[in-house]
């Protein structure tokens, strides 16, 4: 069951998850489709540590390298206020 926090937090509820894969099938297909390409995440390590976490819950491996723009951003414009996907979104331009 999704805690009431998340439900809170995301609005997403046991009734809309209901008919999902199972999570062992969920990060075996996502794995499945990432294969052995590289990664590209804004603030990866959070994302990354989900995957790794599911993958090891259920046996599977994720040794996927990983490119984070999070730290492209910082070297490369150091004049933002933060670096939240939205505020580089908005500077770049970006829809």
């Amino acid at each position: 069951p999704i805690p009431p926090k998340i439900t809170q937090l995301t609005g997403i509820d046991d009734t809309m998850v209901r008919d999902a894969p199972s999570e062992r099938e969920a990060v075996g297909e996502f794995l499945a489709f990432c294969g052995n390409r590289t990664q590209v995440a804004h603030n990866a390590d959070f994302d990354t540590g989900f995957i790794a976490a599911a993958a090891a819950r259920h046996g599977l491996p994720f040794q996927n390298t990983y490119i984070d723009t999070v730290l492209l951003t910082q070297m490369i414009h150091r004049d933002l206020r933060n670096y939240k996907l939205d505020t580089v979104a908005k500077y770049l331009e970006l829809p």
